[in-house]
């Protein structure tokens, strides 16, 4: 009986818990300070974080340019590959009209 009794005050000794947990969640989503940023763009405060503080510096933004530069290079070279700015061939034409006919009857 006792056995009983002591896993029924267990019971809802957690459930207890669990429920005085999802309040102070709910209450410091609610009343909580909302002009708090969860990041802060200046954290360095020590002359060793000022350090480590990643900032790009010129040789950085070149790299970034020449890495711009090469990908611009290689769009042009597979639209040059691929004959983007060709016209589509009227075969191909035909073949979507043929095909945009064909399902407009089956969507209707």
């Amino acid at each position: 009986m006792k056995v009983i009794y002591w896993q029924i005050n267990l019971r809802l000794n957690q459930i207890l818990k669990a429920i005085l947990v999802v309040f102070a969640v709910f209450f410091l989503q609610c009343f909580g300070d909302m002009n708090v940023l969860p990041a802060q763009a200046d954290t360095a405060k020590t002359p060793e974080a000022k350090y480590y503080n990643a900032q790009p510096t010129e040789k950085d933004k070149q790299l970034v340019d020449n890495a711009k530069n090469n990908l611009k290079g290689i769009g042009e070279n597979v639209r040059e590959k691929l004959n983007l700015d060709e016209p589509l061939p009227q075969s191909t034409k035909e073949f979507l009209n043929s095909t945009k006919e064909k399902v407009d009857p089956i969507t209707r």
